[in-house]
């Protein structure tokens, strides 16, 4: 039987380590009280015009955050993890779909 190919999980596999140290720095960071955040931009019109006037962000969105009993990933943790993964190329859906294969490849 021949292993099929999986080049998102090799590419995760292989960059762990990079992944690894960037979430640490983040949590470190957090701790200190800086955080990664997300912007969302919106963008209005002019009434007059009808040009775009103005760009709007909304609140932040908190990517890393300190909770009372420990440091971890908050609830937006996967807008993190998506970061990461484009970070070093792994498409996540690919990911899953490769992951799916290898464990219907190893139950028979």
């Amino acid at each position: 039987m021949s292993t099929p190919e999986r080049p998102n999980c090799a590419r995760l596999s292989a960059e762990r380590y990079k992944t690894e140290i960037i979430h640490a720095f983040l949590v470190e960071v957090a701790e200190k009280g800086v955080g990664l955040v997300q912007h969302t931009p919106s963008h209005y019109l002019d009434s007059d015009t009808g040009e775009r006037a103005e760009t709007v962000y909304s609140s932040p969105r908190c990517l890393v955050r300190v909770e009372e009993s420990d440091t971890s990933i908050g609830t937006e943790g996967q807008a993190l993890d998506a970061l990461l993964y484009a970070f070093i190329g792994v498409d996540p859906k690919e990911l899953e779909k490769e992951r799916r294969t290898l464990l219907d490849s190893l139950g028979g």
